[in-house]
This record gives C-alpha cells, structure tokens and sequence, in this order.
C-alpha cells in the first residue's frame, strides 16, 4: 500500500511505538498502552501514521478496484501489503498492531434512500455526524447544555418506543433538498461523478454511530452540499472560501462525516446558491477534531446509558405509570 515504507511495532518503557522507515528515513509514532487511553484515542494513530509517512516522502498506492460493493469491503482488512524492494513483505493492519482494540467495521449502505422510512430506522437512536456540533464544543470541548441534554433525550426515546417523531419540513429545508441535487449534479459536471449512498455507520468506537453523506465521489472521496440563501452565500464566499476555509458551523460535521466514513481520504463542502458562484472547500482527517468527536460521543454514549438505566428501574418499581397507545394524528 506504501511502497517502499516499512512498518515495525515495538514496546517502550512508557507508551509502545510504530516505526516507520522510508528511504534514508525512520521516524516513529507513539501510541497508548494503558486501557484508560485505547478507547478515546486508539482509533486516531492509524491516521498518524499515514500523515508520518506522508511527510516522510512516501506515496499511497492506487487502491486496487474491486468487483464487490463497497458495503461488503472493509478497509480494516487483517493483512495489508507494504511492497519494499524485492518480494513485497506482509505486515498486519495497524489496528490489529495496536492491541487490536479498536477496528474500522465502516459500511455503505447503497439500497437506502434518504428520507425514506428505511433510512428513519437506520438512524434511529444513532449519534449522527450532522448531530456531533450539538456535543462538540468549537474549542473541542465535550459540550454539556440544554442542546446536549434535549438531544440526549430525543435518542434515548427513539430506543424505548422505537419510534422517531416527525419533523416540521421548512421553506429552507425544502430548498436545501432541491438545491443539493443541483450542487451535486454541478459537481459532477465540473470534477468528478458522484454516486449516491443512502447512509454509513461505523461501530469503530464500540457502538455504531452514523451519516448521511451527500455523495461519494470514486473510492476515496465525500461532498457535503449546503444551500445558502444568496446573502450569506456571499458572506461565505468573502470570509471563508477566500481563506480555503469551511464555515465554522459546519466543520465539525464534515470532520464527523470523514470520522464515520474512515475510509475516505478527503471531503469537499459545497456552498451553493442558485444564480452565484458555487465553492468547493477541500479538508481532510484532522486528528486532533477526531479525537475530540470521539471523546465526546463515548461520553454522550456513557451518560445515555446512565439514563436508560434510571427509566428502566423505575419502570420496574411501584411507581404508578399507566400504559397508552400512540395516536396519529391527520
């Protein structure tokens, strides 16, 4: 997969180590032994090391095109190849190398369509990337509000009844769904097909979390379109675009997005506004978000379960609660 580099794993007195060998180069990434830290940040050195052996000089191999759907892959695979001079020598993943604890399990699934009662289900009661600003603070901080708190009941409700309520459908959300087919019809036309995925999860943290991408484009890339009205279009375009920036408010949901689909190297934002200049900002796993996503979903997760637990002894108790039936109303 990185040809010419090398891999070895070695323990340290503290923290164990990979070290990575490229030409004339070593370098080493460190990595936690303790099992306080494998849980929140394991997940994060598989990335530490291709951006190691990035800066090192090396180049990613061009992945190999397979006949099966991507939903059957796993880019976690147990073996990968490392070709070095001569015969290429197998390593074993780096997720089996650090302990094995944490595993990417990150699946597509092609036969959902967004918005259909399918995908309600599939979503049901899940963390979801566009949900991870309500628990991520903007300096990376695990939130802990009102937001947090409501939202921590709406999933913990969906659980129980197994049901999801419906949502008021707004002028804006209306024109978002009808300005993203577009968006994403004008990015196709300008810089490569996208194909279209009904939602991914990924349980690499020990429960399955999810996202709905706006499309994947070839093997290794996601868009995520926002319509805007035109005055903020160019307030986007001005603040943000000109400083090869993504808005603020929506950071964290692409860096989530690329979180859950792990196996996805790059994730283009798309600012669009019907009539003015469409903008396309590249950004790419960034360790440091990631970690904090992660922090905060196992602690949003943690506290979830603190509360289920409550509901569920006082349903046992004597407590007088009376059962009733779920109206619709027309």
């Amino acid at each position: 997969m990185w040809p010419g580099a090398t891999v070895s794993f070695e323990a340290g007195s503290k923290h164990n180590r990979a070290v990575l060998r490229f030409g004339e180069a070593e370098q080493f990434v460190t990595y936690p032994s303790s099992p306080s830290d494998n849980g929140r940040a394991l997940y994060n050195h598989v990335s530490d090391i291709r951006r190691t052996l990035i800066a090192m000089g090396a180049e990613r191999a061009p992945r190999p095109k397979s006949d099966r759907p991507r939903s059957e892959r796993n880019p976690g695979a147990a073996m990968r190849e490392l070709p070095v001079d001569g015969p290429a020598q197998t390593f074993r993943d780096p997720w089996e190398a650090l302990k094995g604890l944490v595993k990417s399990s990150v699946v597509y699934h092609h036969d959902i369509e967004q918005g259909t009662l399918d995908w309600l289900n599939l979503r049901k009661g899940r963390l979801t990337a566009s949900e991870m600003k309500l628990i991520v603070t903007p300096t990376l901080k695990v939130a802990n509000n009102d937001e947090v708190r409501k939202h921590l009941y709406d999933l913990l409700a969906q659980r129980i009844t197994d049901h999801v309520e419906p949502h008021f459908q707004s002028y804006d959300m209306e024109r978002g769904n009808f300005d993203e087919e577009h968006a994403r019809a004008k990015y196709s036309e300008t810089y490569g097909e996208v194909t279209e995925c009904g939602f991914v999860t990924n349980d690499k943290i020990g429960f399955t979390i999810g996202y709905s991408p706006d499309g994947l484009v070839g093997d290794d890339g996601l868009i995520e379109c926002k319509s805007r009205l035109q005055k903020l279009q160019m307030h986007t375009l001005i603040e943000f675009v000109a400083n090869k920036m993504i808005p603020p408010d929506y950071l964290i949901q692409c860096q989530a997005a690329l979180f859950v689909a792990d196996d996805r190297e790059w994730l283009d934002f798309i600012s669009y506004s019907g009539g003015m200049k469409m903008a396309a900002v590249r950004c790419y796993p960034d360790p440091k978000i990631h970690e904090a996503i992660g922090n905060a979903a196992i602690e949003f997760e943690a506290k979830l379960a603190e509360k289920r637990e409550i509901y569920e002894k006082l349903i046992a108790s004597d407590a007088r609660l009376v059962d009733t039936e779920r109206l619709i109303y027309l």
